[in-house]
């Protein structure tokens, strides 16, 4: 009996799994298995415009390279979001998975219904300068309101400003969202890059909220939200070494907006903590994030969810779901070096040597 055990749990140990080919009934002629296709296309993900030359081999891009222009480390890194296993493949209703055509009908619905109660529709975005983005927005045959603005450049707060103003929309909620990362190290960044990013993620905030408290103050009332980081409690990091403490810097300024408070103004510092969106692979460290456990990663529908029920309630900061609470906690008692260790072992990348 013992001899006829070992004889069948030797012949099941060398069982292959099967696995299943289905050949081409009529194949490509394009298609070559083994041999590279290239093919040339643009990209814009709100950041980088390029022409790029996108590698192909049997139906799978597998690297994105610039076409006849010096090389971009984030349009490079582009291709990792498009093998992002958390990325949407269907719209969510409810948080439901649907599809298009139903998303595209309830969306149009509600328009019409703005538009028969002549409410106002706006549409704030970074520089749109895709014709197909922009015909996807000629489509839904609504008339509505959208301004492209870089807040890179130092002249786009008052733009903006200007924008609303000669709408003569009443702002009484304010939403500072924009941001992005270098993913190099400190010395390795130009001097102009970190000047752009810092527009971006801090004085464009603090010039927007200074365009609009204004009328807040005259309305009787406002919420603004600036969407900062649970970096701000972090140790800094070796990679996006200006991040953490710009951060830092935005809840302090937020906190400072709470003098406001007597005419019925509130800042809410909203700070998330990894969260599955484009950021990471616009910011060029989408390998850093997919290396993050699953259970830090949250979702971004349930951040904004969070994030928008705090400052409707006038919360000074909100840190959304329990996991980022606890872990924003624990940075409060536990060393910085500690914290750095455990870090590294959890997110490997963000606390290494430069």
């Amino acid at each position: 009996f013992l001899g006829f055990s070992t004889a069948a749990a030797t012949l099941a140990a060398c069982e292959a799994p099967i696995i299943k080919s289905i050949p081409y009934v009529v194949k490509p002629d394009e298609i070559i298995p083994g041999i590279a296709n290239y093919y040339a296309t643009t990209m814009y993900d709100g950041h980088d415009y390029a022409s790029v030359l996108v590698k192909n081999r049997e139906g799978r891009p597998i690297k994105i390279d610039a076409n006849k222009s010096a090389p971009n480390a984030r349009v490079q890194a582009s291709i990792l979001s498009l093998y992002d296993s958390s990325r949407l493949k269907n719209p969510l209703i409810n948080n439901t998975e649907s599809d298009w055509n139903t998303a595209d009908s309830q969306i149009i619905s509600q328009l019409n219904k703005i538009k028969q109660q002549n409410g106002k529709i706006a549409i704030l975005t970074s520089t749109v300068i895709s014709p197909s983005t922009k015909k996807l927005i000629q489509n839904f045959n609504i008339k509505c309101d959208y301004f492209s603005s870089d807040l890179t450049l130092i002249e786009s707060p008052d733009e903006i400003y200007q924008f609303t103003s000669q709408k003569k929309y009443k702002v009484s909620i304010l939403v500072n969202n924009a941001g992005y990362a270098l993913p190099n190290a400190f010395h390795e960044n130009s001097i102009e890059d970190e000047e752009r990013c810092l527009r971006v993620l801090g004085t464009s905030v603090i010039a927007l909220t200074k365009k609009y408290i204004n009328d807040m103050i005259a309305n009787e009332g406002g919420k603004i939200m600036i969407v900062s980081s649970v970096a701000a409690f972090a140790p800094a990091s070796s990679l996006q070494s200006l991040y953490g403490p710009v951060k830092t810097f935005m809840n302090r300024f937020s906190e400072s907006l709470s003098f406001y408070n007597k005419y019925g103004i509130t800042s809410t510092a909203v700070c998330p903590g990894y969260t599955v969106t484009n950021f990471h692979t616009a910011s060029g460290v989408q390998k850093e994030m997919d290396s993050v456990p699953g259970f830090l990663k949250k979702s971004a529908k349930r951040i904004a969810e969070e994030g928008v029920d705090a400052m409707l309630k006038g919360k000074k900061v909100s840190v959304p779901t329990k996991t980022w609470k606890i872990i924003v906690f624990l940075l409060k008692v536990i060393p910085n070096s500690v914290f750095s260790l455990i870090s590294g072992l959890l997110a490997p990348g963000r606390y290494n040597d430069v």
